[in-house]
């Protein structure tokens, strides 16, 4: 399921996001990708992870909308824990950290 998830990133960002260029970091094949993306071929847990990093770092905010279109398949009480969760590792984070957090409303934005 995931797959549908990153590929749609990749579709929307296809000048950005190539095939060839995310499966050089991969280092796997085009094809494999390719078939990746279409549901016809698997893939570690380890290699996903790797390219959402991938597309991350050449489209940035890749991470963030694969983390929104996820959200959005989610029933009201999955959706509740989430936010608890994120809220939890938001306050962890904040008292790991000497400076000031912004949180700006373009971070939060859902498009």
């Amino acid at each position: 399921m995931l797959y549908k998830f990153l590929r749609e990133i990749q579709q929307e960002k296809k000048n950005i996001l190539r095939v060839g260029d995310l499966a050089k970091r991969l280092q796997i094949s085009s094809k494999h990708l390719s078939n990746y993306f279409n549901g016809k071929a698997g893939m570690t847990s380890e290699k996903e992870w790797a390219l959402i990093e991938a597309m991350e770092e050449l489209a940035p905010g890749s991470r963030i909308k694969l983390g929104v279109a996820i959200a959005g398949e989610m029933n009201a009480d999955e959706t509740a824990m989430l936010i608890e969760l994120l809220v939890q590792n938001f306050r962890s984070d904040r008292s790991k950290q000497k400076e000031n957090v912004n949180v700006t409303p373009d971070l939060l934005a859902v498009s």
